[in-house]
């Protein structure tokens, strides 16, 4: 008989514990884990591509979560000009507006020399 006393005393500690830490679990923010990097790149070259016709980016562009759903991508684009390629910089702010769904705020492009 004690030996059940104990096991039914170690269950519902078990249980306690158990119930105190799925309702302590603060609530993620929106999009929370879901902030999707490529999606918001993407929508920056598509952005960039816009105002650059033949744009190829080399490189993956820098990103930094900078507030709720929102990123600041730094990069850098080439653009075809007569023949020659030429590499400028390029920054754009994208809101998240659903879940893996962003849009572009601004864009910013400037060749550096």
């Amino acid at each position: 008989m004690k030996k059940y006393l104990w096991v039914a005393i170690a269950l519902g500690f078990i249980a306690v514990l158990l119930y105190a830490t799925v309702t302590s679990t603060p609530e993620p923010p929106l999009g929370g884990a879901s902030y999707n990097r490529q999606a918001a790149e993407r929508v920056c070259t598509d952005a960039v591509s816009e105002r650059i016709q033949g744009a190829r980016f080399p490189f993956a562009a820098e990103a930094v979560l900078v507030g709720e759903g929102s990123y600041r991508l730094n990069g850098m684009v080439d653009s075809p000009a007569s023949g020659d390629a030429v590499r400028r910089n390029y920054e754009c702010v994208v809101q998240q507006v659903e879940s893996d769904s962003y849009r572009t705020e601004s864009v910013r492009i400037w060749q550096s020399h």
